[in-house]
């Protein structure tokens, strides 16, 4: 298949695009949420190769506008990276990577950003491994939690302003308008999330976001008000699983854990190793870390997306 040369999905072939991700990987609505509410994905983020009248390999551009030492960046998510078996081997994953780095050279996304277990597949395309922190909550007190209630469309607002304030000072977070919210609401979740509020006085202080993955149950994103870190503490009580582990991201928030550590027999950091990150703008990225031209693209991220106050929230990924 030397002569095969990945082109963009065109309009009306997200059908078959969908059939090659459902062969792949066993399901299809996942892939198909993003396509309908992601604003930010369309077919042209798409990169496929097409061979004898189908599409047997595929992968998807996710634009994310981040905030990194308090500028914004253009983040090139990669996903939905798949080969049809019976084409497996071939390179042809590798040529569709290829291509999307030059589109994402060209359209000036710094930085790289997918999640796998294959590692050593991505390094040879220099994305790099960097690990990052999650806690791990464990033998909740139930009496002391409080459950709150289901978000509600009414919420946004101030959920919305509880985001904007809480992330104020973290690198790595998604830069979100109402439009992205409204889409990520829907797109977000595997596939089901149970979103909750905790309000004071009537109005919201606190919200936590968590899905069952692979039977572990993951808070994806939470905020609070700047008073407010034993609201949540006791909202994620009243979400944990009584008799497993709940992890969360560790958004460098030391009142949380304080309090915490009062509702949970066990709070313990562990290392998340499913992150890969890659430079693509070099000149800005050493820019804003006041890098030398000699720092080696391992050096430069761990710098940007190994520090303390980072944090990509996983309602946010792809």
């Amino acid at each position: 298949m030397s002569g095969v040369k990945p082109r963009r999905l065109q309009r009306g072939e997200e059908e078959a695009f969908l059939e090659l991700m459902y062969t792949a990987f066993g399901f299809e609505a996942h892939f198909a949420r993003y396509l309908e509410f992601d604003e930010d994905l369309g077919a042209e983020d798409t990169w496929v190769i097409e061979s004898e009248k189908r599409i047997v390999s595929g992968v998807q551009i996710f634009t994310r506008h981040i905030r990194m030492a308090g500028e914004r960046l253009l983040l090139g998510g990669i996903g939905s990276v798949a080969t049809h078996p019976e084409y497996e081997g071939r390179g042809l994953a590798t040529r569709l990577l290829r291509a999307a780095l030059d589109d994402m050279h060209n359209r000036e996304m710094a930085l790289s950003l997918l999640f796998t277990s294959r590692v050593s597949f991505y390094e040879r395309l220099d994305w790099v491994q960097v690990p990052y922190r999650v806690w791990a909550f464990s033998e909740p007190s139930p009496s002391k939690g409080f459950a709150g209630r289901a978000m509600q469309q009414k919420d946004l607002p101030r959920l919305m302003d509880l985001y904007a304030s809480y992330t104020a000072g973290m690198d790595g977070v998604t830069v979100r308008d109402e439009a992205y919210w409204r889409g990520q609401l829907r797109f977000a979740g595997n596939p089901e999330e149970d979103f909750r509020v905790l309000e004071r006085e009537g109005e919201p202080v606190a919200y936590a976001r968590s899905i069952l993955f692979e039977g572990v149950t993951r808070i994806m994103e939470f905020a609070r008000a700047e008073d407010a870190a034993e609201e949540l503490a006791r909202l994620l009580v009243s979400m944990a699983p009584a008799t497993e582990t709940l992890f969360i991201p560790d958004a460098g928030d030391p009142e949380l854990l304080t309090a915490a550590r009062q509702y949970f027999g066990e709070c313990r950091p562990v290392e998340g190793s499913d992150q890969m990150w890659r430079v693509l703008d070099r000149n800005r990225l050493g820019a804003l870390m006041e890098a030398g031209p000699d720092r080696s693209d391992r050096t430069l991220l761990a710098e940007i997306v190994g520090a303390d106050r980072y944090l990509f929230w996983p309602s946010d990924r792809f």
